[in-house]
């Protein structure tokens, strides 16, 4: 959330990828608030009306799609929701708003990271691939980016 600068106001101007977060308060006394407030993310895909979402809800382990973003949580109070496109992650930018919030626990964001997204980087560049963490990223994903011709990818738009 802190890394997507871009935010929107409405889900008219999203695009399959982008993330929808949520900020509220937890119902259950005692629960931490989170950073930012944010209860819940999905991931937008617009479908047939244009409001559907991925994502994981009801405490369930899984992941299904949902015709719209719009739900009401049984844990939490929703205060506000946010739009946030990813296009500074595909442009290889992970940039925190708020850095000092991100030293501690989780350590300080390296600065050599460079984001598996930005394909141009990737392809531009292929000893880039050795510094992806290959359990975070499907094997064959991998091998299609060492495979694939920077210029190829250009001109489709797409790994496939």
């Amino acid at each position: 959330f802190d890394t997507l600068p871009i935010r929107v106001s409405s889900e008219k101007d999203l695009e399959a990828g982008d993330l929808i977060f949520w900020a509220g308060d937890y119902l259950r006394e005692g629960m931490k608030q989170q950073t930012f407030d944010i209860t819940h993310v999905e991931v937008f895909i617009g479908g047939s009306t244009g409001k559907a979402v991925i994502g994981s809800r009801w405490r369930s382990k899984w992941v299904s799609e949902y015709e719209t973003y719009d739900f009401t949580s049984r844990s939490w109070r929703c205060k506000q929701i946010y739009f946030c496109k990813i296009d500074t992650w595909l442009n290889g930018i992970l940039e925190p708003a708020h850095p000092e919030l991100w030293r501690g626990a989780m350590g300080v964001l390296p600065d050599d990271r460079k984001s598996i997204f930005n394909v141009e980087e990737v392809l531009g560049n292929p000893a880039a691939i050795k510094d992806i963490d290959s359990e975070t990223i499907d094997v064959d994903e991998i091998q299609a980016l060492k495979d694939l011709d920077l210029e190829d990818y250009k001109s489709k738009g797409s790994l496939s």
